[in-house]
């Protein structure tokens, strides 16, 4: 536990959870932005629209690594094809050095991570405006209603929950987030860049610190089941008020509660053994010890149950 303790004393820990915030808010919106009206143009009555579906799908099948050293190779102040293209249209007068530059570096990286999520956006939302009810729509423009009108009280109701699963899987994905960071700019320059979940790879794998790195790792589960316990009650809340049944806890609702519980299980006693600071015989960490302290038996032999008679005798203690 103390591993944890130290973590909300850590600058470092501090400003890479800030980075993550400031990455993953930017990052879910411009995603979402462009995605739906991408999605809003594929689902019109224009030309072409197949091959622009297939252009779309792109950035996605794209290996992260190849994406990554690709950008890296565009951004580059002296050999890449950004700055020419930018000066020959007059936007900047100098080559400037999108990831070696503090203020730049943030927003070059999400850039990146926005290029290469589109796709996921697009598919998903395109799918749920495809299920959208057409008669409703015909229904609204017959009424009078324009085409914004449309969008938000027929469009957007009928895609609240393909907008909360979007966003609640993208987030998890963005929220842990390495090899664009990592690959592009290791974290630099000055920590600009630098996630969460390059500390806890430098601190686990870098340095060797398991109890550190695996702290920091899973310093966030907290975080990620208050997330998915909210949209499950919203999700919940939706059905009562659409009128479906109420229903106990589900299998998943209790494998996931299950999972949870071994997952924070797991990480103290790993953060546990793997600290040389605190001893394992006492502290936080005395009931992970291993081997277990030999327990001496309080009953007696008087005291022991009678076995079962279809059952051979045993140790009750």
């Amino acid at each position: 536990m103390r591993n944890y303790q130290r973590l909300w004393t850590s600058s470092d820990f501090l400003q890479a959870m800030q980075n993550t915030i400031q990455f993953t808010f930017w990052s879910l919106s411009l995603k979402f932005v462009i995605g739906m009206t991408v999605a809003l143009i594929l689902n019109s009555r224009m030309p072409f629209r197949s091959l622009l579906s297939g252009i779309m799908l792109l950035p996605r099948i794209v290996p992260e690594i190849v994406t990554a050293l690709a950008w890296k190779s565009i951004y580059d102040p002296m050999f890449g094809g950004l700055n020419p293209i930018l000066q020959g249209a007059g936007l900047i007068d100098r080559p400037l050095g999108w990831l070696s530059d503090p203020n730049m570096a943030m927003g070059s990286v999400i850039s990146v991570n926005v290029w290469k999520g589109i796709p996921f956006f697009v598919l998903l939302l395109l799918a749920g405006l495809k299920a959208v009810d057409r008669e409703q729509l015909e229904a609204a423009q017959v009424d009078g209603a324009n085409a914004i009108q449309r969008f938000r009280n027929v469009t957007l109701p009928g895609l609240r929950y393909v907008i909360v699963v979007t966003l609640l899987l993208s987030f998890i994905s963005t929220f842990n987030q390495f090899g664009l960071p990592f690959l592009m700019t290791g974290g630099g320059p000055s920590g600009a860049t630098k996630l969460y979940s390059i500390p806890a790879y430098e601190k686990a794998l870098g340095s060797l610190q398991y109890g550190p790195g695996i702290a920091i790792a899973f310093s966030v589960a907290p975080l990620m089941a208050i997330l998915i316990w909210l949209l499950a009650r919203f999700m919940r809340h939706d059905d009562k008020r659409d009128g479906a049944p109420t229903r106990g806890l589900g299998i998943g609702d209790r494998v996931m509660a299950g999972f949870t519980g071994w997952s924070m299980s797991s990480s103290i006693w790993l953060s546990c053994r793997s600290s040389w600071s605190l001893p394992a015989s006492n502290g936080p960490c005395a009931r992970f010890a291993w081997p277990p302290a030999a327990r001496p038996c309080n009953r007696s032999f008087a005291s022991r149950p009678a076995p079962m008679p279809a059952r051979s005798p045993a140790c009750w203690c």
